[in-house]
């Protein structure tokens, strides 16, 4: 489905989906392509997999939290499965399980 979208499209879809109070700061797709890593203005990141859920009403599959501003943000691959490698205002780096939280 995002595959096909323009950067308007997406940026339209996004503003459907969170709200227009929450912009969002930024995406990254896992490097398998299946899922879409979205980080918000309201400190939450959220997780989309495209593979099982598809069509104009996605939802995410996960929502994890941050307790303050996000800064940076990244996907890692490993043995274990994905993961999230992320940082926020005056917060340590975190590792988040991307399908648990």
């Amino acid at each position: 489905v995002f595959s096909d979208m323009t950067l308007p499209e997406l940026s339209a879809y996004a503003v459907s989906c969170f709200g227009e109070n929450c912009c969002t700061k930024g995406c990254d797709w896992f490097p398998e392509g299946d899922k879409l890593l979205v980080a918000c203005e309201d400190a939450r990141y959220r997780i989309f997999d495209t593979a099982t859920d598809k069509g104009e009403d996605m939802q995410p599959c996960l929502t994890i939290k941050e307790s303050e501003m996000i800064y940076d943000y990244c996907w890692q691959d490993d043995s274990q499965g994905p993961h999230l490698l992320s940082t926020g205002r005056y917060q340590p780096v975190h590792l988040w399980d991307a399908s648990k939280g």
